[in-house]
């Protein structure tokens, strides 16, 4: 669970690091992402009044660069058992969903769910979680085991269909549910391009 939020970050981060058009940069032109997503809700307009155009434009690369630093700070601080890091690395990130859950529309539940994931570097160090005690076996987890395969495997499978056999990407994608979930990943907090033509 670690490695795969690990991975979610880095890929977010990356994007947005790479970003052909550099939205993410403190030099983006004409506006930095930030500038063209905290517009569209309340609290977007009050973080805009507060911080002004100057503000987003310092703040949008520390959007990437918590992206990219805090899952690597939290795998160190639990390996070496610093809670000081740990609580750091988790705090940052979680008011950065904090302030996309106030400032981009419809995305409170996808924040405050990534929020959650961060509960998985709890306790803090390796030997704590080495020690805990196994929970006995039961139909119950038979079950639990079941049905996460199912959904887990059938995400893998569903993935691997569309990068290789399937012919949706290049057939009109969006009018299907299934290619929209699996093909989109984070692009949606990469570029904003988009938004920045209007």
């Amino acid at each position: 669970m670690k490695l795969l939020v690990l991975w979610i970050y880095l890929d977010a981060g990356g994007g947005k690091y790479l970003d052909p058009l550099q939205g993410w940069s403190y030099n983006a032109q004409p506006l930095p992402a930030l500038d063209t997503y905290t517009r569209h809700t309340v609290g977007a307009q009050y973080m805009y009044g507060l911080l002004g155009p100057q503000g987003l434009r310092v703040m949008t690369p520390l959007v990437v660069y918590i992206e990219l630093l805090c899952t690597p700070v939290a795998l160190m601080a639990c390996y070496f058992g610093s809670a000081w890091w740990l609580k750091f690395a988790i705090g940052m990130i979680c008011q950065l969903h904090l302030g996309i859950s106030f400032a981009i529309r419809n995305a409170v539940l996808l924040s405050y769910a990534a929020c959650s994931a961060w509960c998985v570097f709890l306790p803090i160090g390796w030997k704590e979680a080495a020690a805990a005690k196994p929970r006995p076996w039961t139909n119950q987890s038979t079950i639990g085991l079941a049905i996460s395969t199912l959904l887990v495997g059938g995400m893998i499978g569903g993935n691997i269909w569309f990068e290789t056999i399937g012919t949706d990407c290049t057939t009109g994608s969006l009018r299907k549910v299934w290619s929209t979930l699996l093909q989109n990943r984070w692009n949606v907090f990469i570029g904003a391009e988009e938004y920045v033509t209007w």
